[in-house]
């Protein structure tokens, strides 16, 4: 990695004055109330330098300012404040396919977006062969895009961008959108770059992917940087920023919480599912749980959430078993067990091991928080994210008797 930077940014900040526009509105809605408070920072006084050759993965929940700073880094937006200074490529890919045009082919849309990128017409129509490979999204790449789910536009765009050959890649959430097969092949390909010495910077809601993929970790919340460093400690902080806002309801920030050292460790994760009869399914998330001093009673929280940050599970501090200590240093494995309803998907979930004084769970003392990714394989032609296990009965009453079929 080089010591040359190709961002630096000083104290930047955005304010979104939307007064005019929502008045405007107000007006033709006939509201007469006191319109709401405009100009809180979406980004506040951020003070960040790149360096060639890094990957930096940016943590923080929604509304924190991730894509903001983003666009500002890349260029796409001006700060309200603060200085900026780019030095080589930048390639900002932010809301995927945003730019492609609907009526034109996937195949049209890629030649434009490589000659929008200062491409040379006859080399953008040579790359046009990578692109289709990579997108690997057979005729549909000549057909228009106005046909294409948003994870086929993801495919196209991600493809046509790695043709741009940029030296400092901006992406937001990309590596979100479409199926597993897909995202193993972006993180393959940015592997490959990485290897070349470009530079990343991905915005992600998956905390593994951080500590898979990037080469440091920075987390915001709301609009202020509150931690820069290694990858899995940017995890641990965002952890216990999201663990303060549920507590407590806002922002760790504005409660004054501060990321503590964590006493214990969860690891290799992995979860599966067990088929129990022809239609029973029964989940089974283990992990090892390591602490690092005397654990006389032992919980662990458990949060699963669909990939757009829907909340599908919060099961609160468990007790593991009675009073069992767990020794430092010793590793234990531990299994959860549960019956399985969640339908084919990507999910991301949180395990939290906590301490519990006394007999009661009460209020427990965080020990560690590991997040995962969790991708459920069914073949059921069900959509959404729960199996209800429905049932259908054909009733009828007839002179007060009622009849099941």
């Amino acid at each position: 990695m080089s010591s040359r930077p190709v961002i630096e940014a000083r104290g930047l900040t955005k304010i979104y004055d939307t007064g005019v526009v929502s008045e405007l509105w107000r007006h033709i809605l006939g509201r007469s109330d006191p319109p709401p408070q405009t100009g809180r920072p979406s980004l506040d006084g951020v003070t960040i330098d790149i360096m060639a050759g890094e990957t930096v993965g940016i943590l923080g929940a929604n509304g924190a300012g991730k894509t903001t700073l983003l666009a500002i880094l890349g260029g796409v937006l001006n700060a309200t404040s603060g200085s900026i200074a780019r030095h080589g490529s930048i390639l900002p890919l932010l809301g995927v396919g945003t730019s492609f045009i609907a009526d034109l082919s996937g195949r049209d849309n890629a030649e434009l977006y490589l000659i929008m990128m200062g491409v040379p017409r006859a080399a953008a129509r040579q790359r046009l062969a990578a692109i289709e490979a990579f997108a690997d999204i057979g005729h549909h790449f000549d057909v228009p895009i106005w046909t294409y789910s948003s994870g086929m536009v993801a495919r196209v765009a991600f493809a046509a961008a790695l043709e741009v050959k940029a030296e400092t890649y901006i992406i937001d959430e990309t590596l979100s959108v479409g199926d597993a097969v897909f995202r193993e092949k972006c993180e393959a390909a940015i592997m490959s770059l990485q290897g070349q010495g470009r530079t990343f910077l991905l915005v992600t809601h998956s905390p593994p992917l951080l500590a898979r993929m990037c080469t440091r970790g920075l987390v915001l919340d709301a609009g202020r940087l509150v931690f820069d460093g290694p990858p899995r400690a940017a995890m641990q902080a965002y952890g216990e920023i999201r663990e303060a806002a549920d507590k407590h309801g806002g922002s760790a920030r504005s409660l004054g919480a501060s990321a503590s050292v964590s006493t214990a460790s969860i690891t290799k994760v992995k979860f599966t599912t067990e088929t129990d009869g022809e239609f029973g399914k029964t989940g089974l998330l283990r992990f090892v749980f390591t602490p690092q001093h005397p654990v006389t009673r032992l919980a662990v929280g458990l949060t699963i959430k669909a990939a757009t940050g829907i909340v599908l599970l919060r099961l609160p501090a468990f007790p593991i078993g009675e009073k069992t200590p767990f020794q430092p240093g010793t590793s234990t494995p531990i299994v959860l067990s549960f019956e399985q309803r969640l339908l084919r998907g990507t999910y991301f979930a949180e395990l939290t091991a906590f301490e519990a004084a006394g007999d009661a769970i009460g209020t427990p003392t965080i020990l560690c928080i590991q997040s995962f990714r969790l991708d459920v394989v069914e073949t059921l032609a069900q959509v959404g994210f729960m199996d209800v296990d429905l049932d259908i009965t054909v009733s009828s009453d007839q002179q007060g008797d009622r009849r099941e079929h």
